[in-house]
């Protein structure tokens, strides 16, 4: 995942999105294994819920899921976003 100015950038073997941060609606905890990107034995995974999302959204495996909702959450503050995403 990298985070640039205007998105989030996934990135996992051949698939990459780029998700607007306005379009991110919410962040939830998730214990379901299987990602857009792979399938992981972790049982600790975020799904971010976004507008354009085919199913509503995607889950992912932040390297630091704190440090991930922390980021996210400074972007919308400074994006001037009342709502935090988590």
């Amino acid at each position: 995942m990298v985070f640039c100015e205007d998105y989030l950038l996934l990135k996992g073997g051949p698939f990459k999105s780029k998700i607007p941060y306005q379009n991110i609606t919410k962040v939830s905890p998730t214990t379901d294994g299987f990602t857009r990107y792979r399938i992981s034995s972790s049982n600790i995974g975020l799904e971010l819920f976004f507008k354009s999302a085919t199913l509503g959204s995607i889950k992912i495996l932040p390297k630091d899921t704190l440090e991930f909702i922390a980021e996210m959450n400074l972007i919308k503050l400074d994006r001037k976003e009342k709502k935090s995403v988590f």
